[in-house]
């Protein structure tokens, strides 16, 4: 399975990657998440930990992509949440997926409005469920990267969650490979972006945005 010589480290305290420029890229609909990514524990540490985040204006705006661990039933499992103040959806893989120290590949497609994200694991469709946070509204399936007020997001930060310009729930261990469409991939290209466990040349899917952390610095 995967191996990569360079990816990004996160010490799950304070490493964080801001990545303002991006925010011009996404919005609508019709977008496609694609990372590999590498837990250092998957379960028992009683904390999720938030690998990518996107935030919108707006203080307390955000969509998430989450390796969860906060409660025993939900542990090891993919998680994306959309908080807009009050109202707060999220769609979890309905069983684990991820383990210690290990690649993993995830995706997630937003194909129309009013439409829930589809979760991909490994380069397949994983099982999932649609919920919501206790005590929240009902706001959902309106775009990974679009808010009520049809606003994409401002920044997008690698490692952590942006809540507010403040770091919350830190993601400890590696992101490699973050690629981002402004289309709905298809299930054979989520196929090919994972590239049967092994790193994909993806430049023939034109991604919108693609991260290949292979320089040993920077991204």
């Amino acid at each position: 399975y995967y191996n990569n010589t360079y990816a990004l480290q996160f010490d799950g305290v304070d490493d964080k990657v801001n990545i303002p420029a991006v925010s011009g890229n996404l919005g609508g609909y019709y977008n496609t998440v694609s990372a590999w990514i590498k837990p250092i524990v998957a379960s028992g540490s009683g904390a999720d930990e938030a690998f990518l985040s996107f935030r919108y204006p707006g203080s307390r705006i955000y969509t998430e992509f989450v390796k969860v661990d906060s409660t025993v039933d939900n542990a090891a499992k993919y998680q994306i949440t959309y908080r807009s103040w009050g109202n707060r959806w999220r769609r979890i893989t309905t069983n684990p997926v991820f383990s210690d120290n290990t690649w993993t590949h995830i995706a997630a497609v937003q194909n129309g409005d009013d439409t829930d994200p589809i979760l991909y694991i490994n380069g397949a469709v994983a099982d999932s469920e649609w919920g919501l946070d206790p005590g929240t509204g009902a706001y959902h399936g309106q775009g990974l990267f679009q808010n009520e007020n049809g606003d994409g997001p401002s920044d997008m930060r690698i490692g952590s969650r942006n809540f507010n310009g403040t770091m919350q729930i830190p993601f400890e261990g590696a992101v490699d490979h973050i690629a981002i469409w402004s289309r709905a991939l298809s299930a054979a290209e989520i196929a090919t972006a994972y590239g049967g466990g092994k790193i994909a040349d993806i430049s023939s899917l034109n991604p919108t945005v693609w991260f290949k952390c292979n320089e040993g610095s920077g991204i």
